[in-house]
């Protein structure tokens, strides 16, 4: 909320400077909209951008106030004190099915309930993440086969079907392929989906 307050302010004072200078209409709109890029590159940056997991973390730390950012930090942790209090709080703030459903998955997988992950998967609205979120669960019902066809349904997003082949080896204890595709998955992503693959797979990816 902070942020938000500082760049309205800014905002404001920048547009009251521009006027005050008579500065160009069209000029001006380009200038507010660089500063606005480059405020959200800025303050998005730990979460979207960086390849610094370190970075990520610290932000994640500081940002608990989030529910989403604490429950995406207890997870990658495996607080499980905390990730019950930021699951709750995610519950209380956000109420509709398809806002909730990916944050169902992710907690009930969490607890090993696939039954329950299964019932909300099908509200995930993004088709990527429906998809991969199924073939996880496929995964861990040791369906390996279905979990395959799957993930090579998944065009867009290299570093999901990445991470699926390399859960798939993994259950095959194929070390060194599971690592390969693992580590693909790690170069490929940035901000908070590198920092989860990591937290995840760090012993793998450390050896």
């Amino acid at each position: 909320m902070k942020h938000y307050i500082l760049f309205y302010s800014i905002l404001f004072g920048l547009g009251l400077l521009l006027g005050f200078l008579q500065v160009d209409l069209i000029l001006s709109f380009i200038i507010i909209l660089l500063f606005g890029l480059l405020f959200v590159g800025i303050t998005f940056h730990p979460i979207l951008i960086t390849k610094n997991v370190e970075k990520t973390e610290n932000y994640l730390m500081n940002n608990k106030k989030n529910p989403v950012y604490h429950l995406y930090y207890a997870i990658s942790n495996k607080l499980d004190n905390e990730v019950e209090d930021a699951m709750a709080r995610a519950l209380a703030k956000y109420k509709r099915p398809n806002k909730v459903a990916i944050f169902q998955v992710i907690y009930s997988m969490y607890h090993d309930d696939l039954d329950k992950a299964k019932q909300y998967v099908e509200f995930i609205p993004q088709k990527n993440y429906q998809l991969y979120y199924y073939a996880s669960i496929l995964i861990e019902e040791n369906n390996l086969d279905d979990a395959t066809i799957a993930a090579k349904e998944l065009r867009a997003s290299e570093w999901m079907k990445s991470i699926i082949l390399g859960e798939i080896e993994l259950k095959q204890e194929n070390q060194n392929e599971a690592k390969q595709y693992i580590q693909k998955a790690f170069d490929k992503t940035r901000g908070m989906q590198r920092y989860s693959i990591y937290k995840h797979y760090q012993e793998l990816l450390e050896k």
